[in-house]
C-alpha cells in the first residue's frame, strides 16, 4: 500500500495496482477546476475486484459512457440474478412506508457519486452506484439533483441526458443542502465531513426529520477509523427527553449471489432515518 498527502492536507491510501489508474484520473482526464477539489469528496476505493467491467481508454462521448453502463448491468443481471435490483428497490420502499409513512421520497440529492466514466476499478464501482440510483429514481419519479466536484463535463452532460435526465447542482454546498421535503440524500462512501455539515445544517433549522441517508454506518468500527466523530449521531447516551429524533438505521436484506455489487455496497451501507419523537400536535 502507498500513503500520500494531497494538496489539501488530507491523506489517502491507495493499492500499487490502482495508483496508476487513480493518478490517471486525477491529473490526466479531468479538468483543472475538478483536480483542484476533487479531494475534498475523498471516499474509500474498494479492496480488490477482479474481471471488472473496465474500457481500454477513457469514453469520448456520452453514448460510450452509456454502453459502460449497459454492460454493467448485463453483469449484475449475470452474477446478482434477474430480481436483484428490483429486490432492492423495494426494500427501499419498504424502509420508507415503516419509517415515514410515505412510498417515496419527494426528492433525491446524490452527492459523491464519483467519476463512473473512468476506466478503472472505482470508476466500475461508480457504475454501480449509478445503476442503482438510476433505477429508484424510474420508481420513484422525482427529481434528481446530484454533484461531485471531480465529474468532467462529460460526465455532467450524460447526467443530465435523456439516459439520466438528472439535474447537476451547479455550485459546491458541501453536502449543506437543507431538506424542506422529505428527501432521500445518497451518499454512498461519502467522507465523514461531508455527512456531518448535512445533518448538522438541518438540524440546527429544524428539516433533520426530512432528511433520509443513504450512506455509511457511522457507527460501525471500519467507518469509525476513517472518520472523525459525529456528535449528532452520538444519540444513544442522549436521554430521551433532550432530543427530539431518534436515529434509525434500516438495513437492506437483500444479497447478491456472487457478491459483485458489495463493491458498491459494503456491510456498512445502511440506510438512516431520522424520527421525529415529537406528537404531531407539537
Amino acid at each position: 500500500m502507498d500513503v500520500s498527502t494531497l494538496p489539501d492536507g488530507f491523506v489517502t491510501v491507495k493499492s500499487r495496482r490502482k495508483q496508476r489508474n487513480q493518478q490517471q484520473l486525477l491529473h490526466g482526464s479531468t479538468s483543472e477546476s475538478a483536480n483542484k477539489t476533487s479531494s475534498k469528496f475523498l471516499r474509500r476505493a474498494p479492496s480488490q475486484i477482479s474481471g471488472l467491467d473496465s474500457p481500454e481508454e477513457f469514453a469520448s462521448n456520452i453514448h460510450e459512457i452509456h454502453s459502460s453502463i449497459l454492460r454493467a448491468r448485463s453483469r449484475i443481471l449475470q452474477e446478482c440474478g434477474p430480481l436483484f435490483l428490483s429486490q432492492l428497490v423495494m426494500a427501499f420502499q419498504r424502509s420508507f412506508e415503516t419509517h415515514l409513512n410515505l412510498p417515496r421520497p419527494e426528492e433525491v440529492v446524490c452527492f459523491a457519486l464519483g467519476r463512473f466514466s473512468v476506466p478503472s476499478d472505482w470508476g466500475f464501482s461508480c457504475r454501480l452506484q449509478l445503476i442503482l440510483l438510476q433505477d429508484l429514481t424510474a420508481c420513484f419519479r422525482v427529481p434528481v439533483l446530484i454533484f461531485d466536484p471531480a465529474f468532467s463535463n462529460l460526465e455532467k452532460n450524460y447526467l443530465t441526458s435523456d439516459y439520466c435526465g438528472f439535474s447537476v447542482i451547479p455550485t459546491n454546498e458541501e453536502a449543506k443542502r437543507i431538506a424542506t421535503k422529505p428527501t432521500l440524500f445518497y451518499m454512498i462512501h461519502a467522507d465523514g465531513f461531508l455527512y456531518d455539515n448535512l445533518i448538522t445544517a438541518n438540524r440546527l433549522t429544524g428539516n433533520l426529520g426530512n432528511v433520509v441517508l443513504f450512506g455509511n454506518n457511522q457507527k460501525s468500527p471500519e467507518t469509525a477509523s476513517r472518520t472523525w466523530p459525529l456528535p449528532f449521531l452520538n444519540i444513544d447516551t442522549v436521554p430521551p427527553q433532550q432530543t427530539e429524533f431518534v436515529h434509525v438505521e434500516a438495513e437492506l436484506p437483500v444479497r447478491d449471489r456472487t457478491g459483485l455489487f458489495s463493491v458498491a455496497l459494503t456491510a456498512d451501507t445502511v440506510l438512516q432515518f431520522f424520527c421525529s419523537t415529537k406528537a404531531p400536535s407539537d
